[in-house]
């Protein structure tokens, strides 16, 4: 009787060792190098058997080792050996990868962790070394995963998901999985997929083209759905038991083979069309129509304000009459075409009439194409990619002092920040800011003075100093939740008393950013604003968690921006996006002015070209690529801060001032 309870105790135990760690991966220990060690149990429990030591995985370039049978019956109860997933699950337990759930499951439908996928990479990678710790907040030093999480950082293979934090016990969708194989890689050129992410879409072209995204009839790709064990399994057997003819052809221009490319036109003449900031994926006519566009385009990008008609198209007019093509057509949703030679229409419903064809738009659902366009007015851009039209997005242009934005909108890139000012303040400093030129005017609903800023630009629009239309209007939204975020809009429209906001950015990250972001989507679609961003985003992970949910890229992030605190890095990443970064606290902020003012360098070159330190930072701003709304309710400083634009400074100076960079926030927002 003692020794049957000692046994049942026994095994237990093992139990117990197998099913931990989140239920699929054996349990990591630290070493004393830093690495970690898989605790595998070395005895068959439950009808499991511990993967052999043997049957390890070396990373070498993109060709692996593997030392075990790739085929295996009967290893656990729920895999039956003609089950699609079946080959993938043993050549993975053989490989020492993945293992079981416990008590002889693999558990196919089992949802699949992020800490799981972590650990199962580091394993493909051999379990190199590593050493200190990772920068989660929700991460333990000493859990099972805890080194393969860190290796994973360190490698820039994995992001948060915002927020500081990991996301251990988060399930992995079918897109994550790719796009941290696609950086194993080394994020080789691939064709982006128009169902994915933004930040995904081209590591989901490269899975396709690699075939290592399946389409068959028992799993097809979808790359925002949950990754279940199985579909986990099988995405990663695909990748590792690739051939060396189909890696060398992942190296091809597009990430595709010729034979399964579809014919394309040159990419220096190729049309972008971009909508509610979208840009969409268009599979274009081959007629004199869209020949004649493409000339067209040539003369720059072509921005159109498309209105609804009939409740299935939205149309606007071209500068210029193309010749037409007429045939009838029963047109559908993503149909574009031109009517009368003038009018560039997106169908988003059916009709019939006689109609010159321009294009298709392709990879979305007629439900995605109307909640993209939305019941009012879209504003869509037309440019070419590879052009100087399509490459000014984001480019500052200092000699109108304006920079145009991804969202298709021109924005100037200095303006006048009213934080701290009451609303009397507000009205008078927005007032003077425009009577000096300037044109781009920074308040929040938290700041509570967006009446006084409403007041001051009905002011100059009835002395006639400016039209609504010459004003860039920006303010924020601070925190919410989708159902409240909507009223919040219409709230601040009302107290600014205008028909649209410019820009509306989300103040700060907060509980619910995918809900209130998808509220200022909407209101893009319905013309309440027109470009929507972000503030108080610092990292590549926070941006990418924006952009995991965004149909509409965020066209600004507004951030703490100064000399001793340079958003360079977060610059460099977001501007693939067509993103720009603008600086509150342009000077370092109240308490922080007079160091920046009377640093060494700045003083310098002041003295040198006969301006204020104020000029000189503001200027360096500027030539570096970022918006700038110094705060001020002293009229002469508005006037002085808004005259930067008649010298500039030389690239050893711009130099000299990046070096001042200490990465030193004075905030916390």
């Amino acid at each position: 009787m003692k020794k049957a309870i000692v046994t049942l105790l026994v095994l237990m135990m093992l139990l117990s060792v197998s099913a931990c760690s989140a239920n699929d991966i054996a349990p990591s220990v630290p070493t004393a190098t830093g690495t970690s060690a898989a605790v595998v149990p070395a005895a068959t429990v439950a009808g499991i058997t511990a993967a052999p030591a043997s049957a390890a995985v070396t990373a070498t370039g993109t060709s692996y080792a593997v030392t075990a049978q790739a085929a295996k019956d009967g290893i656990f109860d729920d895999v039956l050996p003609d089950a699609w997933y079946a080959q993938a699950v043993s050549y993975l337990y053989d490989a020492g990868i993945m293992n079981g759930t416990g008590g002889g499951m693999f558990s196919p439908q089992g949802m699949f962790t992020r800490a799981q996928l972590a650990t199962v990479l580091y394993r493909i990678a051999g379990e190199p070394a590593v050493s200190g710790r990772d920068s989660f907040s929700d991460t333990e030093p000493d859990a099972w995963y805890a080194a393969a999480v860190l290796w994973a950082e360190q490698q820039g293979i994995v992001n948060g998901i915002g927020g500081g934090l990991f996301g251990t016990e988060n399930p992995v969708t079918q897109e994550q999985l790719v796009t941290m194989l696609y950086r194993m890689e080394g994020e080789p050129q691939a064709a982006a997929a128009s169902d994915a992410s933004l930040y995904a879409a081209d590591a989901v072209g490269w899975a396709r083209a690699a075939g290592i995204a399946p389409s068959t009839r028992d799993y097809t790709f979808a790359p925002k759905s949950d990754a279940d064990r199985a579909q986990v399994a099988v995405l990663l057997y695909s990748y590792m038991t690739r051939t060396k003819d189909e890696q060398d052809m992942e190296q091809m221009p597009g990430g595709e083979s010729e034979g399964n490319r579809e014919s394309e036109p040159d990419a220096q003449s190729e049309i972008v069309l971009t909508a509610a900031g979208q840009t969409l994926t268009v599979r274009w006519a081959n007629n004199s129509s869209v020949d004649a566009l493409r000339e067209l385009l040539k003369k720059g990008a072509i921005t159109l304000d498309m209105s609804d008609y009939g409740g299935f198209e939205k149309g606007a007019p071209l500068p210029e009459t193309l010749p037409e093509n007429n045939e009838p057509m029963h047109t559908d949703a993503g149909d574009i075409i031109l009517y009368q030679g003038r009018q560039f229409v997106i169908y988003y419903d059916r009709n019939d009439w006689s109609l010159t064809p321009l294009g298709k738009i392709t990879g979305m659902t007629k439900a995605e194409l109307q909640a993209l366009l939305g019941s009012g007015n879209v504003t869509a851009v037309l440019s070419l990619s590879g052009t100087d039209a399509e490459a000014q997005t984001g480019v500052f242009d200092l000699e109108t002092g304006t920079v145009q934005l991804n969202s298709g909108y021109t924005m100037p890139v200095i303006g006048l920040g009213t934080w701290t000012l009451s609303d009397e303040q507000a009205e008078n400093s927005v007032y003077a800011a425009l009577k000096c030129g300037m044109r781009l005017i920074d308040t929040a609903r938290y700041y509570n003075n967006e009446v006084g800023v409403g007041r001051g630009l009905r002011r100059a629009i009835d002395e006639g100093i400016v039209t609504r239309e010459e004003v860039f209007i920006t303010t924020k939204i601070y925190g919410g939740n989708y159902e409240r975020a909507g009223g919040i809009i219409d709230d601040a429209l009302k107290d600014l008393n205008v028909d649209y906001i410019d820009l509306l950015l989300i103040h700060q990250p907060g509980a619910d950013d995918e809900g209130v972001y998808k509220a200022m989507e909407e209101a893009v679609r319905a013309g309440k604003l027109r470009s929507i961003g972000i503030s108080n985003y610092y990292t590549r992970e926070q941006v990418d968690e924006v952009l995991s949910f965004a149909t509409i890229v965020p066209a600004v992030i507004q951030n703490e921006n100064h000399l001793y605190y340079q958003n360079t890095e977060l610059q460099t990443y977001v501007s693939q996006y067509g993103i720009v970064i603008e600086s509150w606290y342009p000077f370092g902020g109240r308490g922080h002015t007079a160091e920046s003012f009377n640093n060494e360098v700045i003083l310098a070159l002041a003295e040198k070209y006969g301006r204020s330190s104020a000029q000189i930072i503001l200027r360096w701003q500027l030539q570096a690529g970022f918006i700038a709304i110094p705060g001020s309710s002293n009229p002469d400083h508005i006037a002085e801060n808004f005259d930067v634009f008649s010298f500039s400074l030389t690239e050893t100076e711009m130099t000299q001032i990046r070096a001042l960079d200490r990465q030193q926030r004075y905030e916390n927002w």
